[in-house]
């Protein structure tokens, strides 16, 4: 499977953090074909995306509160990554 074809973009089914830090992402594309692992970056790079992407929701006008704290605790469940208001 290619990761540059257009017509058939893989998605990211599953993402493993390693040991050594790093995160796997596992594709499969629309059609359900499953792909090789690929590295994709750093566990502490996708603590701060998604560190990131909580703070926006956080600011989006209309949204609770509590988004950032159920974000937080929900990643922290799933993956173990402790997400940090404003530290990213």
């Amino acid at each position: 499977m290619s990761w540059t074809k257009s017509s058939e973009q893989p998605a990211a089914a599953e993402l493993a953090l390693r040991a050594d830090g790093g995160v796997l992402a596992l594709p499969v594309t629309e059609g359900g074909e499953g792909g090789k692992a690929a590295f994709i970056g750093a566990v502490a790079d996708l603590q701060a995306n998604l560190a990131r992407s909580g703070q926006a929701a956080r600011r989006t006008p209309g949204l609770d509160a509590a988004v950032w704290p159920a974000l937080a605790e929900r990643v922290q469940g799933r993956t173990g990554l402790l997400l940090i208001l404003g530290r990213c």
